[in-house]
C-alpha cells in the first residue's frame, strides 16, 4: 500500500456510464467509505435513499458490504450502533429523508458519547425543494448539531475542483477512522465518532437497465478489497507502560478501580497489579479475575461507598447510579486513564468550569452542551471569532484593545471597528458606540476588566452594548480572564441583561483565573446552537489542551472554590497596585489608578524626561536606561488612531513586591546605578 496525505478518493464509474448525478453522488460516497474501511451498512429503506438502495444491492450481491434492512428507523440506528462499537470500523446507517433521519438522534447521541465511528447517509431533497411544509422536506443537513464530529450537505458530488463539499467530506472520514484529515497517513488528535453524511438527490431515483449493469460492474471491482488499518493514536505498549508508572499509596488512600465500557483488559491488569478492588461493568470486558467485585453498586450504596477516597477510571461508565454518585463527589479524587483524545475535553473539567461559574453569581452551564475547553483563552478567543466571522463582517472592539482581536478578524476577513477609549479617563461615549453599529456588524468584543487601561465597565454602558447587539443581530464576545481582579465592587454579567441571552459568548482561561501562566488551558461558555460551530474552528486549532493539564485545572477550581483563593489573590494584587502607584508618586509617570486587572496606564511627561518625545520612545529606551520595560498604548490602537495615545505607557503589576519597589526606583531615577 503506497503512502498517501490525503483521504482516499472515489473510483466509481463515470458520469456517462452512471447517468444521473443521483447515482454518481452514491456510488462516489459509498466508494470512498468502502475504501475507508466501511463494510457494514444498515438500510432503512424509502424512495429517497432508492439510489444507495441499488448501490447497496449490487454491492451485497458481490459480498463488498453486509446489509442490514430494518424497516423502522430507530431500531435500525441502534443496530449500526451496536454493529460500529463491536467492529470499531465505520458502519452506515441509510435513511430516505424528512422525520426519518430524526428517528436516528438517540442512537447518534450515544455514539457521540461512546465514540462509535457511526455514518449516517440521510438521504435529502435537492436545495430548491427543501422547506416547503411537508415533513419530508425538513431541512436535514446539520440536525444533530453537537453530537455529530463533523456534517456535510453533498450537493453536488464528486465536483470538479475540490472545495467545500470536498472538505467537509474529508473531515466525515477522518470522524469515522481516526485518521488526520490534513494527513492521512498520522492518526488525528480528535475522538472519533458519528457522522451526517447528507445527499441531495434529484430524480430520477431508479436506475435503468444499462445502469443497473454498470452498477454490478462497479461493485465487483470492490470485492476482496482490504480497507488499511488506521494508524493507532497511541501505542499500546507505551499506554501499558503509562498506566503501570508508580502510583503512591494506593491502599492508604482507599483506592478503588473503575472499568466503564470498553474499559478492556487493561483495567483487569492494572488492579490485580496494584492489589485494587476492581468494580467492572458489564460492557467493559474486564469483569473477570480476582480483583473483580461483582456486587459493588450494592457495595457503593452502604458504608463501603462513603470511605473511597480516590478512583482510577477506565473506559466510559454509564450504567451504575452509585458509580456515578462516587464520581460526582467532591471528596473523592479522580484519576483518568485516557489513552484516545478526548471528546471535547475532560468531563470534571468541565463540570467544575460549571461550578465556577455559579461561583461567580452567573448561570451554571451545561458542562456537555454549553462548555469547550481550549488550549488557552488565546484559542478560545481565535476559534470563536473564525467560526462566525466572515469577509465583509464587522467587529466593534474597545480601543486601545488586545492585538489579538485585530489579527483574528483580519483572518477571517472581517474589519475592526474601533469605539475609543480616550485619555485620561479612558470611558466610552455613548454616542460613538451607537455609531459604530451597522448592518454589517457581526460580533462585538468586550474585555471586561479591560486590558490594557484596567478599567472596568457599567452596567450602563454594558446594557447598551447588550441593546445595541439585539437591534443588529450581532454576537457578543466577552474576554472575561480578569474577571476575578476586580478591586472596588463586583462585575456585571452582561449574558443576564436584556437583549444579550443566546448571543453572548464568554471567555476565560486558567491562566488568569489561577495564575498559572503557561499551562494552556481556557474554555468557552456558549448557548448550545453555538457551541457547535466553535468545536468545529477549535477542533481544526490545536484539537486539544493537555490531557494531564485539564485535570490539574480541574482539580485546581475545585480547591480554589472550597479554599478561598480568589479572595486572598484579589487582595494580594489590590497590595501590589498599591506599591506600584506608589512607586510612580513624582517620577516621570502619571498613573491612572486601574479598577481591574493588573495592568496600569501612565502618561508620559515628555519634558520631564527629557530624553524621550513620547511614550514610544519612552518605551524603546527605558530598559537600556533602567531595566525595566513598559508597553507604549500606541501598540494597542489602529494606526490612524495611535496619536490620542503617544504619551501613554501600560505597566504590568504581576510581580513580587520587592520587584515592584525597585522598579519605581529606577524608573525615578533612570540611568542611575
Amino acid at each position: 500500500m503506497t503512502s498517501r496525505t490525503t483521504p482516499p478518493e472515489p473510483a466509481p464509474p463515470s458520469a456517462q456510464e452512471t447517468g444521473p448525478d443521483a447515482f454518481l453522488t452514491a456510488v462516489s460516497v459509498l466508494d470512498t467509505l468502502i475504501r475507508s474501511g466501511m463494510d457494514h451498512v444498515v438500510l432503512a429503506p424509502g424512495s429517497r435513499s432508492a439510489p444507495l438502495a441499488y448501490a447497496l444491492a449490487a454491492l451485497a450481491e458481490n459480498d463488498v458490504v453486509t446489509v442490514h434492512v430494518r424497516i423502522d428507523e430507530r431500531a435500525a440506528g441502534f443496530t449500526a450502533l451496536g454493529l460500529a462499537e463491536a467492529l470499531g470500523r465505520p458502519v452506515g446507517i441509510v435513511t430516505t429523508s424528512g422525520t426519518a433521519v430524526g428517528e436516528l438522534m438517540p442512537a447518534v447521541m450515544e455514539a457521540s458519547h461512546s465514540e462509535a465511528p457511526l455514518a449516517i447517509l440521510s438521504a435529502d431533497r435537492p436545495p430548491r425543494l427543501r422547506g416547503t411544509g411537508a415533513n419530508q422536506t425538513t431541512r436535514q443537513p446539520g440536525l444533530f448539531a453537537q453530537h455529530a464530529r463533523a456534517s456535510v450537505d453533498l450537493t453536488s458530488y464528486p465536483e470538479e475542483t475540490p472545495g467545500q463539499q470536498t472538505a467537509g467530506f474529508n473531515a466525515c472520514l477522518a470522524a469515522l477512522t481516526g485518521r488526520d484529515a490534513r494527513d492521512w497517513e498520522r492518526p488525528s488528535l480528535l475522538p472519533r465518532g458519528p457522522v451526517q453524511i447528507n445527499l441531495a438527490f434529484d430524480d430520477p431515483l431508479t436506475p435503468e437497465t444499462r445502469m443497473r449493469e454498470t452498477l454490478r460492474e462497479w461493485a465487483a471491482s470492490l470485492t476482496g478489497y482490504e480497507a488499511p488499518e488506521a494508524p493507532r493514536a497511541v501505542d499500546r505498549t507505551a499506554a501499558q507502560a503509562l498506566a503501570f508508572a508508580s502510583v503512591e499509596d494506593d491502599a492508604a488512600r482507599r483506592t478503588v478501580v473503575i472499568a466503564g465500557d470498553g474499559a478492556g483488559p487493561l483495567a483487569r491488569l492494572f488492579a490485580e497489579s496494584r492489589g485494587l478492588p476492581l468494580l467492572a461493568e458489564p460492557s467493559s470486558n474486564a469483569r473477570s479475575g480476582p480483583s473483580a467485585i461483582a456486587a459493588y453498586r450494592l457495595l457503593l450504596g452502604g458504608a463501603l461507598g462513603q470511605r473511597v477516597e480516590r478512583i482510577v477510571l477506565f473506559g466510559r461508565p454509564t450504567l451504575s447510579r452509585p458509580v456515578a454518585r462516587l464520581l460526582d463527589s467532591d471528596a473523592v479524587e479522580s484519576v483518568i486513564y485516557l489513552p484516545q483524545p478526548m471528546a471535547w475535553a475532560d468531563p470534571e473539567l468541565r463540570r467544575e468550569i460549571s461550578r465556577h461559574e455559579e461561583l461567580g453569581g452567573r448561570r451554571a452551564p451545561d458542562p456537555d452542551a454549553e462548555v469547550t475547553v481550549t488550549a488557552g483563552a488565546t484559542e478560545g478567543l481565535t476559534a470563536t471569532m473564525l467560526a462566525f466571522l466572515s469577509p465583509g463582517d464587522e467587529v466593534v472592539v474597545f480601543e486601545p484593545s488586545y492585538d489579538l482581536y485585530p489579527a483574528v478578524a483580519g483572518l477571517a476577513g472581517a474589519e475592526v471597528v474601533a469605539v475609543p477609549m480616550l485619555p485620561p479617563a479612558f470611558d466610552v461615549d455613548p454616542e460613538r458606540l451607537r455609531a459604530a453599529f451597522s448592518e454589517r456588524t457581526r460580533m462585538v468584543v468586550v474585555n471586561d476588566p479591560h486590558n490594557p487601561t484596567g478599567t472596568v465597565f457599567g452596567e450602563e454602558l454594558l446594557r447598551q452594548v447588550a441593546l445595541l447587539a439585539e437591534e443588529f443581530d450581532a454576537l457578543i464576545l466577552t474576554d472575561s480572564v480578569y474577571e476575578h481582579l476586580v478591586f472596588e465592587g463586583s462585575p456585571v454579567d452582561i449574558a443576564a441583561l436584556p437583549g444579550a441571552r443566546g448571543r453572548t459568548l464568554r471567555v476565560s482561561s486558567a491562566s488568569k483565573t489561577l495564575s498559572v501562566t503557561g499551562w494552556r488551558v481556557g474554555w468557552v461558555i456558549a448557548p448550545p446552537e453555538l457551541t457547535r460551530g466553535i468545536r468545529v474552528a477549535k477542533g481544526y486549532l490545536s484539537h486539544s489542551a493537555a490531557a494531564p493539564l485539564q485535570a490539574a485545572v480541574a482539580a485546581a477550581l475545585r480547591w480554589a472554590r472550597t479554599e478561598g483563593f480568589y479572595a486572598r489573590w484579589l487582595e494580594g494584587y489590590r497590595e501590589q497596585r498599591r506599591i506600584l502607584l506608589d512607586g510612580l508618586v513624582g517620577s516621570v509617570l502619571a498613573p491612572v489608578v486601574p479598577q481591574g486587572t493588573f495592568f496600569a496606564v501612565a502618561r508620559v511627561d515628555p519634558e520631564a524626561v527629557g530624553w524621550a518625545h513620547d511614550g514610544e520612545s519612552f518605551a524603546r529606551q527605558l530598559p537600556e536606561r533602567a531595566g525595566v520595560a513598559v508597553v507604549p498604548l500606541t501598540a494597542f490602537a489602529g494606526p490612524e488612531r495611535r496619536s490620542a495615545y503617544r504619551d501613554w505607557v501600560r505597566l504590568a503589576f504581576c510581580k513580587r513586591p520587592e520587584v515592584l519597589r525597585e522598579a519605581g526606583r529606577r524608573i525615578a531615577t533612570p540611568g542611575a546605578p
